[in-house]
């Protein structure tokens, strides 16, 4: 029985397609039109052998974030691998919506309103705080969910708002802001 599996391996920024297939006779190795006999064995926790037909090459391996550092036959470059299904899954899924034109900061819950720090124009980064509400005799920081600018506070200092009450609306902003204000 074979077994194949085909991963999208990018190799310093260069795409490649790599099938590798399991046969009766050991492992089958495919980029592009050229095939080879393929041997890996692990030598070390980095340190591998890759077989390729008659020759044989030391590969040392080290896992990133984005991917891997390999260092092979005196060259070494960044490389990542995703399985081509969930490449075709991914491409099959809907694309994220752009980017609201406004964003609506809703109360998460009845309370009352112990500050609002912010005004009509002023420019906000994601996660500043941009008005506190007490609820339950605890404060709770409201913040932005995304830069912006502010472009209406709906609600005064001391005013009892209910459950999805409207307390500010924000734009997306030419230049958004470096830091937060807290």
């Amino acid at each position: 029985m074979t077994q194949r599996t085909t991963y999208r391996v990018r190799v310093a920024g260069r795409d490649l397609d790599v099938t590798i297939e399991a046969t009766e006779q050991g492992l089958v190795g495919q980029v592009g039109e050229q095939r080879w006999a393929v041997q890996w064995r692990a030598r070390g926790p980095h340190t591998y052998t890759l077989g390729r037909g008659d020759a044989h090459e030391e590969v040392l391996v080290a896992a990133t974030a984005e991917g891997y550092w390999v260092a092979l036959a005196g060259y070494q470059a960044q490389v990542s691998v995703v399985d081509a299904r969930a490449l075709r899954l991914a491409a099959a899924l809907p694309r994220p919506a752009a980017r609201q034109e406004r964003y609506e900061l809703r109360a998460p819950m009845p309370g009352r309103v112990l500050t609002v720090r912010v005004a009509p124009g002023a420019l906000v980064a994601r996660g500043a705080v941009v008005a506190t509400l007490e609820a339950m005799k605890m404060e709770n920081e409201l913040r932005a969910p995304e830069p912006g600018r502010v472009v209406a506070v709906h609600v005064r200092e001391g005013e009892a708002v209910e459950h999805g009450a409207l307390l500010l609306v924000l734009e997306p902003a030419e230049e958004p802001p470096a830091c937060s204000s807290e």
